[in-house]
């Protein structure tokens, strides 16, 4: 309540209420339902209301004054040594926090692990609890060029992380719908695979951050799943399938080989060779859980895919890529934002390609109508 003033020729008051507008777009008030959409949200009279003078702020007492002087510089000898550190630590901090605080957003191998249909990421922390043993050659790289390998081999590092969980939460989810032992078996076979990625990626972060690296927690993993109806679940199985394995992975697999091409420093080129190996396995098994989906499920199955064929991404999220292509980071695995977009694009023209052609096959005569993504 901001103020009481009485209405002028009148003897009701005014009550002003004030909202803050991330609060909602409306707010009960007394039974009443109200528009937030600005600060001023409910005037309302007040019959009966005897006139009161407003109080008057009450004047600080000597005493009062100089403890909160007291308290000032008291706090400015805490601070200034605080500051020092930090500007101190800052070239270990800063590439860390850059990507900490950005949730993982930027280029990654590995299926996302999704929350509400976002993708989350772990924490990282000080340690060397998942890392590998693998030292690039640090030699020849300036400084520039290390804290960004840095900063792009944790993004990669964080979701192939969680890729552990995304595979654990499949093989929950192919449990449950009744899925083969050989797609279950597969699953779980991808989130090993997964570990030894996050180790190696999490290794050569630390080598390029010099400062050892691992995930923290991931509360996240224990996001409780959907339970739908049986073919509301296959259904979303589906067009997870399609979008994080067909799609997502499948870019990670051709990425992944294209990186080893160039890549000249030979513990990164040994490390994208494994990554491009299990990738490329990791999306043979997701066309097969998208082929049982369409074979078990009905023609809704068939419509999800049809209609997720149509809102597939055009292009990838690359917040933590570099704009600029330089031999250096080449050498150490990563190119440039203009080749992962090219490379995307060819992925997606791809798998539009052969999911057309796989839901004509499965679906039936009618199942669906067909569309132009």
């Amino acid at each position: 309540v901001e103020a009481l003033e009485p209405r002028e020729g009148s003897d009701p008051w005014r009550l002003v209420f004030y909202v803050p507008p991330e609060r909602g777009r409306h707010v009960d008030v007394e039974g009443g339902r109200v528009d937030v959409s600005r600060d001023l949200v409910f005037e309302r009279a007040i019959p009966s209301m005897p006139e009161q003078p407003l109080p008057r702020a009450r004047e600080e007492t000597a005493g009062e004054k100089g403890q909160k002087v007291a308290e000032t510089i008291i706090w400015g000898f805490v601070a200034i040594p605080i500051f020092a550190l930090a500007l101190v630590t800052a070239p270990i901090w800063v590439p860390i926090a850059v990507v900490v605080f950005s949730n993982g957003k930027g280029f990654s191998c590995g299926r996302p692990f999704r929350v509400r249909g976002q993708a989350r990421t772990a924490s990282v922390v000080p340690g060397d609890a998942w890392t590998a043993r693998t030292e690039p050659d640090l030699g020849t790289l300036a400084q520039e060029d290390r804290e960004e390998l840095a900063r792009e081999w944790l993004v990669e590092a964080r979701a192939e992380h969680a890729s552990v969980a995304a595979f654990s939460a499949l093989s929950l989810d192919l449990i449950a719908l009744g899925a083969p032992p050989s797609l279950v078996e597969r699953a779980h076979r991808a989130a090993l695979d997964e570990i030894v990625h996050a180790r190696v990626c999490f290794a050569l972060a630390s080598a390029y951050a010099r400062e050892p690296l691992s995930p923290g927690t991931f509360p996240e993993a224990r996001a409780a799943r959907r339970f739908g109806s049986l073919e509301d679940e296959m259904a979303r199985l589906a067009v997870e399938s399609l979008r994080d394995g067909c799609l997502i992975e499948g870019f990670a697999a051709r990425v992944a080989v294209l990186a080893r091409e160039e890549a000249k420093d030979q513990s990164v080129k040994a490390a994208l060779s494994v990554i491009a190996r299990d990738e490329a396995r990791h999306v043979d098994l997701a066309w097969a859980i998208l082929e049982w989906c369409l074979e078990r499920g009905s023609c809704e199955t068939a419509g999800a895919v049809e209609r997720a064929l149509a809102s597939l991404p055009r292009s990838p999220s690359l917040s933590a890529v570099s704009d600029d292509e330089r031999a250096a980071l080449l050498a150490h695995g990563r190119f440039g934002r203009a080749r992962f977009e090219e490379t995307f694009r060819e992925t997606r023209e791809a798998v539009l390609c052969r999911a057309r052609k796989l839901l004509a096959e499965r679906a039936g005569l009618a199942c669906f109508s067909r569309g132009s993504p």
